[in-house]
């Protein structure tokens, strides 16, 4: 989990049945369920929306592929602060309303912190309830000063998507499961200097006080 591989690669190296590669991914997931519940972002905070293809409606008979930004696409609110503490959540399907960003982030952005966006209306609730200053910048690939000030978020949203997408035929009901725990492991590669990444995560694994139950 570490590296982020395949389960296929997983049984290969270690010998293990895909039934059992896909019981120690969940074991490990359930380490970090609830980690984001208590993170707070402040002081400068960046935020975008990112999609990916909800793979499920494939399975719909009514299924058409829509374009733009349609309920065939999983929302994924990412954000990022200038100390390198990290947030990422669903938020539906399709482009979100004020009141979904509202609600996915509320609770992890610090009331009068500076927010870096790219000036979507949707934002607007959450930067008057929380009392945020707002620093737009357009989204136009063209504009170095966009690029400059969004570089950080833009980056992050890329990484999360290379991330998610090396996990082939990922079931999207354990969608924030994976979420939680590349928000976990970016915190830890992000203080590797500090505490060797193997020995964090394996002491994290260990002492972990959780009990997982197998789905039926």
């Amino acid at each position: 989990m570490t590296f982020n591989v395949p389960l296929e690669m997983a049984e290969e190296v270690c010998g293990i049945s895909h039934s059992t590669a896909m019981l120690w991914r969940q074991k490990v997931f359930a380490t970090v369920d609830g980690y984001q519940e208590h993170l707070y972002l402040k002081d400068r905070v960046w935020i975008d929306e990112t999609y990916i293809f909800d793979s499920t409606l494939l399975h719909d008979d009514n299924f058409k592929q829509k374009r733009g930004l349609s309920r065939n696409l999983i929302c994924i609110v990412v954000a990022i602060d200038i100390h390198k503490n990290t947030y990422a959540v669903i938020c539906g399907h399709g482009k979100p309303s004020a009141t979904r960003i509202y609600k996915a982030l509320k609770d992890h952005i610090v009331k009068g912190s500076t927010i870096v966006h790219d000036g979507e209306k949707a934002h607007n609730m959450l930067i008057e309830k929380l009392e945020l200053i707002s620093e737009a910048y357009k989204a136009d690939t063209k504009d170095k000063n966009y690029l400059e000030n969004m570089a950080l978020i833009n980056n992050m949203c890329s990484w999360l998507k290379r991330y998610i997408y090396r996990f082939i035929g990922m079931r999207m009901d354990n969608l924030q499961s994976y979420l939680n725990w590349f928000v976990y492991l970016f915190r830890v590669k992000g203080a590797a200097d500090r505490w060797p990444k193997m020995e964090r995560i394996l002491r994290h694994l260990v002492l972990t006080d959780i009990q997982y139950k197998r789905k039926r």
